[in-house]
């Protein structure tokens, strides 16, 4: 999903993948895995790389408009819910799972 993507954008603003893991307090290793797409950042770390390289978090998932990208809407609307404590335990791991379940079929090809 985002293969490419950080790389891109952290090379145009001049960052190097030491600087930019030491501003969001990961390895440059970690940096060096999500931007080869050996490790997948989590959408609440895709937030803080937006914020970081001052871009919108939908360039960098390959999305022009935001209403394509439901899944990611619906998983950033489950993690404010999350922290804002109005599931259970049991809801919010029922509601990542259909999440995760979802972008498979979508993935995979299942679903247009």
């Amino acid at each position: 999903m985002t293969t490419g993507r950080i790389k891109t954008i952290r090379a145009q603003k001049g960052l190097s993948q030491k600087e930019l893991g030491e501003r969001l307090g990961v390895s440059q290793q970690m940096i060096g895995q999500w931007e080869t797409g050996k490790a997948s950042p989590k959408i609440e770390t895709l937030e803080k790389i937006a914020k970081v390289l001052d871009v919108d978090i939908f360039s960098l998932v390959g999305k022009e408009k935001r209403e394509d990208n439901i899944f990611l809407k619906l998983e950033t609307y489950m993690s404010q819910q999350s922290k804002n404590e109005m599931l259970s335990e049991t809801g919010k791991w029922l509601a990542k799972r259909i999440i995760k379940e979802c972008i498979k079929i979508v993935k995979s090809g299942g679903i247009e």
